[in-house]
Parts: C-alpha cells; structure tokens; sequence
C-alpha cells in the first residue's frame, strides 16, 4: 500500500489538456528537440486525486504538485502551470511512455532519486525520501548518521550536508530491499537510507534539485500528512 516515485527533469514541450502534456526530460536542445523522446503523463493521476476518489491508487502516475504537499514541480494546470521543474513518476507511467528504464543519473545513486508515499496500512500518510548515508556510531535504535543533499553524492568535490544522531526505528524506512541499506549492528553502514518527510525537515535536509541547475530542491512541506 504504497506508491514509489522517481525523480526527473521535465522542459515541458506540449500540452494536450488542462493536466496532460509532454515533456522532454532533458534539455531539449540536447535531444535534439526530438518530440519522440518527450514523455507524457496526466498530471491530474496524483495521489491527492486517488485520496479523493477521482482515481484508483493504481492508476496514480504522478506525485501531487508541490503547492498541495508533493514534490512535482510542472504543472499542475495548463496552460498557465509551471514547464520546466521537476517531475515525479511511477515506474509504470516512465516505461509506458518511453519503452525503458530510468536514465542512469551521474551525479548520484539512483535511490537519491527516488521518494515512496505509503497510502495505507501501519505507515499510511508517512513519505520518505531517499539519501546517500554514512553511519558512524550507533547506540540502541539511534545512530550517528552522514548525509549527502538528495541528487549530489557522486559530484566531483561534494561535502556531505551534515551529520546527525537519527533514530532510525522512528524516523527512518526500515531495511528493504530497494529502499534503505543501513541500519544498527550487523546491517551496512553506507548507502541508502530513506529518511521520514517529517524528520528530513527537522534537520533541514532537501530533495534534489531538478533540473540541476534550478534552486534547492524544497520537500513537500508534510502538511498534506495533517489532514
């Protein structure tokens, strides 16, 4: 009972309604202003819509736009919405459009990319937000945990954000295939570790900036979560 989106850029290129449009995920002068590369999605298959009633949680494609407390950043109504920004995507609704997987991104690991909603069951409402981490002590459930800003791990030169004492059983994904890697005792001690929404803003940590060269990448502000 949960939805997994990933995170890409979108330079918006058509629109074909008041929510559905097109968008090259790249800048488009670097594909060559292909309009088969571009790729669709109906930005009104969001969660706040399967919440709702208007779509099965199935058919949800896409994260809510950031103004009702998701991390799209296109959007959300044409044709005034915002083109260019970041876009979060099912798997499903990516390969549908493109007939692939995701791009692989150099400037990090795939699971800084990636953000999971769970919609129902123990942690219904709950978002978590994946980061590169490095734990360094630990006691109990807590440890001292390094992160590295969502999207800029593997730059050339980049600093880890900080280092904070998490309590991981509260305010961290548990261990997952596909989700977080590190934990206390025998478990990993560097990779993935997919932080709560909540705690992520506690410690000021943000999302990833998408396209790159845009400003620091907000998380949603967790007031969806309230209601």
């Amino acid at each position: 009972m949960r939805t997994v989106f990933h995170g890409v850029g979108a330079y918006v290129g058509s629109l074909h309604s008041e929510t559905k449009c097109k968008f090259w995920p790249d800048e488009p002068g670097k594909l060559a202003w292909n309009h088969g590369a571009m790729v669709e999605v109906d930005l009104a298959k969001s969660p706040a819509a399967a919440r709702a009633g208007r779509v099965p949680w199935s058919d949800v494609e896409v994260d809510d736009h950031h103004i009702y407390g998701g991390m799209t950043k296109i959007g959300p109504l044409w044709p005034d919405g915002t083109t260019i920004g970041g876009c979060w995507l099912t798997e499903d609704a990516w390969r549908r459009s493109t007939g692939r997987g995701w791009d692989p991104n150099p400037d990090c690991h795939d699971y800084e990319m990636r953000h999971v909603l769970y919609w129902g069951g123990p942690l219904a409402r709950r978002r978590f937000q994946g980061f590169h981490a490095e734990i360094t002590s630990e006691k109990g459930t807590h440890a001292l945990v390094t992160l590295w800003q969502a999207g800029r791990s593997k730059v050339a030169g980049s600093k880890p954000a900080g280092t904070w004492w998490i309590d991981l059983a509260a305010d961290a994904h548990a261990i997952e295939p596909g989700f977080t890697e590190v934990g206390v005792g025998g478990a990993a001690k560097v990779g993935a570790l997919f932080v709560d929404l909540r705690h992520a803003h506690t410690i000021q940590m943000m999302g990833p900036k998408i396209p790159p060269w845009m400003g620091e990448g907000a998380l949603p502000s967790g007031q969806e979560l309230e209601e």
